[in-house]
């Protein structure tokens, strides 16, 4: 007969989560998992197979959480260039707010290559990225319609800048104590697209 989990699944993984955000894959140890999760290295190998699974399911997760919301707010709105400085004011609102400064597990895992350690992982990364660059290229395509967004600029290639702009800024909120700093790069990165 199968041994009744003792713990809370969603919470092992939050719990993961917050783990893996902070210290990065590589920066985690299976005992790192074992003690801050609270459960047994049985326990952890049961439910899912492999540090690597557990990343994954982190990775499903914060995706779910995170990301899906990030792009909802950019499919919603319908104002061209308002919209994508929304999107990046609010992102960028959101890394400078945080008191541990943890930046996106995302962008995160793109630097510190755990998508490369990881490759299933790295292919939710990719396929990631490459949601937000059309929903930006879309934005961006509305906006030109609208005449909120230069008409010359091409929307694909436009919306791949974008999107390693506000990879850049994301990831330089976790050293960067001066939001006004952050915000003023932002304005000028977006300026290319008056």
């Amino acid at each position: 007969m199968p041994r009744t989990k003792s713990f809370c699944e969603a919470e092992v993984l939050e719990k993961a989560l917050r783990l893996f955000h902070r210290d990065g894959y590589e920066g985690v140890s299976v005992q790192d998992l074992v003690s801050h999760l609270g459960i047994s290295r049985s326990s952890l190998y049961e439910t899912y197979g492999s540090k690597e699974e557990l990343f994954v399911a982190v990775i499903k997760s914060y995706r779910d959480q995170n990301a899906k919301a990030a792009l909802h707010q950019l499919r919603a709105e319908n104002n061209g260039y308002d919209t994508i400085r929304n999107f990046f004011q609010d992102s960028l609102l959101l890394a400078c707010n945080d008191p541990d400064k943890k930046g996106c597990l995302m962008i995160n895992s793109i630097i510190d290559a755990s998508k490369d350690v990881v490759p299933s992982a790295g292919q939710i990364i990719r396929d990631n990225k490459a949601e937000f660059v059309d929903a930006l290229a879309k934005v961006i395509q509305s906006g030109q319609r609208q005449k909120t967004i230069n008409k010359d600029l091409e929307p694909d290639s436009t919306a791949e800048m974008l999107f390693a702009l506000h990879s850049g800024l994301i990831a330089q909120s976790r050293i960067e104590n001066d939001p006004d700093k952050l915000a003023k790069a932002l304005e000028i990165g977006l300026s290319i697209l008056k």
